[in-house]
């Protein structure tokens, strides 16, 4: 290729390393998500006190065993915390395995009684939802640039996610979300315990988060990018 692009610095650092493309140069063009649709809730609308949310694949890599095995520590602490998960899940292939039977047979009924599994829902539902929770979680083992992380930081948002990856370049930890250690529960439950139990603190990180989100990732935003990018590969050739 005469160039080369990526979605995130963390992903252009990977493959140049992987691919041993030493100092060439790797455009970070970042994914954009539509800052009109996922946008906060109208003012005076109140937050579900101690509602969770995580939305994305069922999946190992998402973390989503992690935050499940954090659950009797989080309602240790905040006993009316309760856990939404939008997402269908990945079956181990060999044998047919679901991830979703296993996570619910490990927790305790007490904890099985406070998680709720909704399955695959449609963008609007989604929106709906996010504007409802009290935060967002989301301490993914692996991403390139995460669209369920942009869309929570749009709709305004105090974020939990992960800080490897493209974690810290997503999220500025304490400015506009949380950072937590993705394959340890207990720091994924100390972080969500700590915004759970300080409302001024979410309602500082999420306006930051959607200040963030329309700078940063919005359709007009990544659209210029894009364009301009891709005037300058004309200009060359």
């Amino acid at each position: 290729a005469e160039h080369l692009c990526a979605v995130s610095h963390c992903v252009a650092e990977e493959t140049r390393r992987l691919l041993n493309l030493g100092d060439r140069h790797i455009e970070v063009i970042p994914n954009p998500i539509d800052t009109e649709v996922f946008v906060p809730s109208p003012s005076g609308t109140r937050e579900e006190d101690g509602l969770i949310l995580f939305a994305g694949t069922v999946a190992e890599r998402k973390g989503i065993r992690q935050l499940i095995q954090a659950m009797p520590r989080i309602l240790a602490a905040v006993p009316h915390a309760r856990l939404e998960v939008y997402g269908g899940e990945v079956i181990d292939p060999a044998p047919p395995k679901p991830l979703t039977a296993g996570l619910v047979r490990s927790m305790p009924p007490e904890v099985a009684a406070r998680v709720e599994w909704k399955g695959r829902v449609d963008r609007g539902t989604l929106a709906h939802a996010i504007r409802r929770a009290s935060i967002c979680v989301y301490p993914s083992h692996m991403e390139a640039m995460p669209i369920a992380w942009l869309e929570g930081m749009a709709t305004g948002k105090a974020l939990v996610v992960s800080k490897t990856g493209p974690g810290p370049e997503v999220v500025d930890d304490g400015v506009t979300g949380l950072l937590c250690d993705p394959r340890d529960p207990d720091s994924i439950a100390e972080q969500i315990i700590r915004l759970l139990n300080d409302a001024p603190l979410r309602c500082r990180l999420g306006s930051a988060a959607r200040q963030a989100a329309v700078q940063r990732y919005s359709l007009d935003k990544i659209v210029e990018q894009n364009l301009a990018y891709y005037r300058s590969l004309a200009d060359v050739s």
